[in-house]
């Protein structure tokens, strides 16, 4: 049975061997968020056949043109913080990182993904939705634990 859902949420995860040109551009094309990593762009960019782009910037707004299923592309930056592309407004949005003492990088990734859609889901604009994950996944890295007990923001 077909399901149509609002949105379809993807973060891409490269563990290679265990993807391939053909499972990202399978979920790209299903996606309408997309979350890629820094890291990650260039092999992302390889698997989907998208020239190299100058800086992340650039490289969503490649992929935008590209995949017009798109709505938002969030793109996590490490401690540099994170960035978003609204692809319907053609908009940007930056939010800086917060200095952290690592501990782990365990669920990090995931608990930006978590606490993004949380808000977003309930109808906050990316803005603010890149600020709450940002300060989730910040709080993730300073702990052993990947999963720990936190206050909602």
């Amino acid at each position: 049975a077909s399901r149509k859902f609002k949105d379809v949420f993807v973060d891409v995860n490269i563990r290679k061997p265990f993807c391939s040109a053909k499972t990202v551009r399978f979920a790209v094309e299903n996606a309408t968020i997309l979350k890629v990593s820094l890291e990650e762009l260039s092999t992302v960019s390889d698997f989907l056949g998208i020239e190299e782009a100058q800086n992340y910037q650039t490289f969503a707004k490649l992929l935008a043109d590209r995949f017009n299923n798109l709505k938002l592309i969030v793109i996590t930056l490490g401690e540099d913080g994170a960035y978003a592309y609204d692809c319907i407004k053609e908009s940007e949005f930056y939010c800086a990182g917060i200095k952290a003492a690592v501990v782990s990088t365990v669920g990090a990734g995931d608990s930006f993904s978590a606490a993004f859609l949380s808000k977003y889901m309930y109808g906050f604009d990316a803005q603010a939705c890149l600020e709450y994950a940002n300060k989730i996944a910040c709080m993730v890295v300073s702990v052993m634990d990947a999963v720990p007990e936190y206050q909602v923001f």
